[in-house]
């Protein structure tokens, strides 16, 4: 894993599933939104990154997955899913992120136990991944 320390601050921009895990380690990170957009074709989860605190930052910061043309979002989460989930006592132990699984280059699962049960997992064309604030994409919705 390649730490934010390794990567300049204003290139945090990193394409593709596999690149994405190698760089960045999403364990005990909170998922604070997830909002669909386009019929559902895209979604954006904004995560809390963790691990910024261990790499020595004063802060962590929000970082965007962007999943476009999705074909499948499947989540067990039902009734909770909003535009944000500050109204949730709880988020912070429900949303907290236990692993994340590429199922394969265009599926991936996101953990909040270990028994085997997802609450996020998306079937996408492509995905990439930026600071929140940063966005590159021409539909900054998050």
């Amino acid at each position: 894993m390649v730490g934010f320390r390794d990567l300049k601050e204003e290139s945090v921009f990193v394409n593709g599933i596999t690149k994405i895990l190698e760089t960045f380690d999403f364990t005990d990170s909170i998922v604070e939104s997830v909002v669909s957009v386009n019929d559902l074709t895209k979604l954006f989860v904004t995560i809390d990154y963790y691990w910024d605190i261990q790499f020595g930052r004063s802060k962590t910061r929000l970082m965007v997955l962007e999943f476009d043309k999705c074909s499948k979002i499947d989540t067990n989460f039902s009734g909770y899913l909003s535009n944000s989930f500050d109204d949730l006592s709880y988020k912070h132990s429900f949303f907290t992120i236990v692993k994340v699984d590429k199922i394969s280059e265009h599926v991936v699962a996101f953990y909040n136990n270990f028994d085997g049960d997802y609450f996020l997992k998306v079937e996408f064309a492509t995905v990439k991944i930026y600071e929140k604030g940063t966005n590159r994409s021409d539909n900054n919705r998050c």
